[in-house]
């Protein structure tokens, strides 16, 4: 039975450009989607920019531009950035956006109708030297536990601890550099207590991974602090209704972007926002995310949504860091690897196609290895999937004028192709996206021993075999076109270039005959991985 699936992956920061890790989540969120269609189901694909916050406005200070100026150029360079990877969102919007501010003032009027916003004096880092309050992120100092230095406000990233700012020892601004002193201001802080049994049988349902699902079990039976809301002026964000000078925090408005960017889509498409977000929705909402925003995603934003009277997620689906040779991806380091740096180097479907055969629906990490990549590449996508037609299809132009056979033998393989496409309907499903790859490998595999042992290149040379020859090539081909078909949500590009060789232009996922038709003439699918290029991206 199909679904209806509305698909989202975190928000990109808008201060920067797309990189690999950005790339991880986008190409797993593109690959569902485009399995989903691919099997029937209608999935929408909705993303945006995440537009405010104070590292915007420093950006935008040091680029000598305003914090808008900034923001409009970096999405149509997002835009642009995901397009070389073929990841294809049916709306990427921002947070920063009309639609935004509407849904974020109308959930922030419901909690507060309810009680669950209340007001509490908070003591925040000022920085007199930029004569602004601080966020966490923009305090560093040494970690109050293990005593590592470089420690960002909010929690240590070598020991895992989570503490306040005023915790850090010998807290310093990244603004300025200086001290930073302790200052009162009045903060709008969301209730979770209230909320707590909901949250419990939130968490404990399917939407969660097990791991996710134990942490977050952690934190709610545990000591369920309210959450700031509020920031204050100066910040690039929505004002908060009926205050002076206090913005809401990007990360209350940055997950109702979900419901903004819906929102846009849904429209062009004439359906209402209620279809997906209302409480009787029957429309599958799943959220892809990495494991370091789980907090926010698993807990406020599920609150935000119940108490606001909206449907929660159906899923939301995390995943592990990527690492690059085995180190964090860091400029400091120089192995920080933009989108534009490795489609100016490598082929984009084979990044896809290496994270792809990772991707096992975990938050287990994963690393990118040059030699690992490359020997994957050139042994799968080029040894053994682009093997086949770059044989095939030049035997048959060379003996039979482009043609395949008109037999209508059956196909040996055809039971094969039959349950790789039921395999793969469900294990795409379940984000067992690597399981696809090996599967798809295992048939890729099997027709290259059958091309081997068939030989037809000989075998076409006696004409008493000759016909032999075309119809070992032509079920050749048919496999391959299965395999295209199965890869396709993977290497969408590299598989439609290959579907044009028999002038098919949708994937197919079902046995499809290619008997007694002329094929296109064959020109190169895809190259052997460039080391030298490819060493080049992290020098």
């Amino acid at each position: 039975m199909s679904k209806t699936i509305l698909i989202t992956s975190a928000l990109p920061y808008a201060n920067g450009p797309i990189h690999i890790g950005h790339l991880l989540e986008h190409i797993q969120t593109d690959t569902y989607a485009r399995a989903a269609r691919m099997f029937g189901n209608t999935c929408w694909y909705v993303c945006a920019d995440d537009a405010h916050g104070t590292p915007i406005m420093i950006s935008a200070k040091n680029q000598q531009c305003t914090p808008l100026e900034l923001i409009t150029k970096l999405h149509q360079e997002h835009k642009d950035d995901f397009a070389l990877f073929s990841i294809m969102h049916d709306c990427y919007h921002s947070t920063h956006s009309s639609e935004n501010q509407t849904h974020t003032n109308r959930v922030y009027q419901l909690l507060k109708s309810k009680g669950l916003i209340t007001r509490k004096l908070l003591p925040q880092m000022y920085d007199e030297a930029s004569a602004m309050f601080l966020p966490d992120r923009f305090i560093r100092g040494e970690c109050p536990k293990c005593k590592s230095p470089e420690q960002y406000g909010d929690g240590c990233e070598v020991c895992g601890a989570t503490y306040s700012p005023a915790d850090l020892i010998n807290p310093r601004s990244f603004v300025s550099g200086t001290k930073p002193i302790i200052k009162e201001s009045e903060h709008l802080f969301f209730e979770l207590t209230p909320l707590r049994e909901f949250l419990h049988t939130y968490i404990t349902s399917c939407a969660l991974q097990s791991e996710i699902a134990n942490k977050m079990k952690e934190w709610v039976e545990g000591d369920l602090k309210a959450w700031d809301i509020s920031r204050e002026a100066p910040y690039f964000g929505f004002l908060i209704p009926d205050e002076v000078d206090k913005y809401f925090y990007v990360w209350l408005d940055a997950p109702i972007g979900y419901i903004a960017s819906s929102e846009k889509l849904l429209t062009t498409l004439g359906r209402d926002i209620n279809d997906v977000w209302g409480e009787n929705s029957d429309v599958d909402l799943i959220h892809v995310i990495g494991k370091d925003i789980a907090y926010f995603h698993c807990l406020f934003w599920p609150a935000m949504l119940h108490a606001a009277g909206h449907r929660t997620p159906t899923q939301i689906q995390c995943h592990g860091f990527i690492t690059i040779q085995g180190e964090k991806m860091s400029k400091s380091k120089g192995n920080f690897i933009t989108a534009r740096d490795w489609a100016q180097q490598q082929d984009t479907d084979h990044l896809r196609y290496y994270l792809c055969a990772k991707m096992q629906g975990t938050i287990v990490d994963m690393d990118l290895d040059f030699n690992e990549f490359e020997l994957k590449i050139n042994a799968d996508l080029i040894g053994k999937f682009v093997n086949i037609p770059s044989r095939c299809a030049q035997l048959l132009a060379t003996y039979c004028d482009h043609k395949t056979t008109s037999e209508n033998d059956i196909n040996p393989f055809a039971t094969h192709i039959e349950e790789l496409f039921s395999h793969a309907s469900q294990l795409y499903l379940e984000w067992k996206i690597g399981e696809v790859i090996k599967d798809s490998m295992r048939l890729a595999d099997m027709i290259n021993s059958y091309l081997s042992d068939a030989k037809p290149w000989s075998a076409f040379k006696n004409p008493t075999t000759a016909q032999a020859a075309q119809q070992t090539c032509t079920f050749a081909l048919e496999a391959f076109v299965a395999l295209a078909s199965v890869l396709s949500p993977i290497i969408p590009t590299i598989s439609k270039n290959s579907l044009a060789l028999f002038l098919i232009k949708q994937p197919c996922i079902q046995f499809t005959s290619l008997r007694g038709i002329t094929l296109q003439p064959f020109t190169q699918l895809s190259a052997r991985v460039n080391r030298s290029k490819l060493d080049s991206l992290v020098p």
